[in-house]
C-alpha cells in the first residue's frame, strides 16, 4: 500500500490546513505578533536616538541657554521647521557663482557619464529614473545642461524641481 499511505498523508494535511476558521487564525496570529513584539521591546538591543524621539540637530536661534543645559532629554519645544531635512528646505544660500557652476557641471557630468549604479545614487534618481535618464542618454547621446532633464519623456513633472533642491543645484539665467 504505497498508494494508500500517500493519499492518508494527503487527507491530513488538509484538515490541518482548514481546521481553524480563519478569524481564529488572525486572532492567534496576531497573539503571536503580540508576544514577540514584547520580547522584542525587552531585549538589551541599543536603539538609535532618533527612534527614542530624541534631535541632536543644531541649536536653534529661538532655543534659550538655559534649554541648552537639559541634558540628553526633552527636546518637545523646537520648532518643526528645525527638525526638517536640509535638502528639502526652501532657504535660499548665498554660494559663490563660479563653486556653484564648477557643481553644477559635476552634476551634470555624473549624469553623462554615471553608470546605472552611479545614477540611482544621486539623490532624487531612483531605479526607474536611473534607467529613464540612462536610455534617454544611449539613445540621444550625452545630455547638453541641466535644463534638458525637464524634456525628458517618462520623468514627471515634478522630479525636476525635486532633482534641483535635492542636489543643491541653482541655475543661473547662462545655465
Amino acid at each position: 500500500g504505497g498508494g494508500g499511505e500517500k493519499k492518508r498523508r494527503e487527507s491530513r494535511r488538509s484538515s490541518r490546513r482548514t481546521s481553524m476558521i480563519g478569524s481564529e487564525l488572525e486572532a492567534s496570529l496576531q497573539f503571536i505578533r503580540e508576544a514577540n513584539a514584547a520580547k522584542r521591546r525587552v531585549s538589551e538591543r541599543p536603539t538609535r536616538a532618533a527612534a527614542q524621539g530624541v534631535f541632536y540637530g543644531s541649536p536653534s536661534s529661538k532655543r534659550k541657554a538655559d534649554d541648552t543645559s537639559d541634558k540628553g532629554g526633552n527636546h518637545d519645544n523646537i520648532p518643526a521647521a528645525a527638525v526638517s531635512h536640509p535638502l528639502l528646505s526652501q532657504n535660499t544660500f548665498s554660494v559663490d557663482p563660479g563653486r556653484q557652476h564648477a557643481h553644477n557641471q559635476s552634476i551634470l557630468t555624473l549624469l553623462n557619464t554615471g553608470s546605472l549604479k552611479l545614477l540611482t545614487a544621486l539623490p532624487a534618481i531612483g531605479p526607474k529614473t536611473g534607467l529613464i535618464i540612462h536610455g534617454y542618454r544611449s539613445l540621444n547621446g550625452e545630455i547638453k545642461s541641466i535644463r534638458e532633464l525637464e524634456t525628458i519623456n517618462g520623468l514627471g513633472p515634478r522630479f525636476y524641481s525635486k532633482f534641483l533642491v535635492q542636489n543643491q543645484i541653482s541655475l543661473s539665467d547662462d545655465e
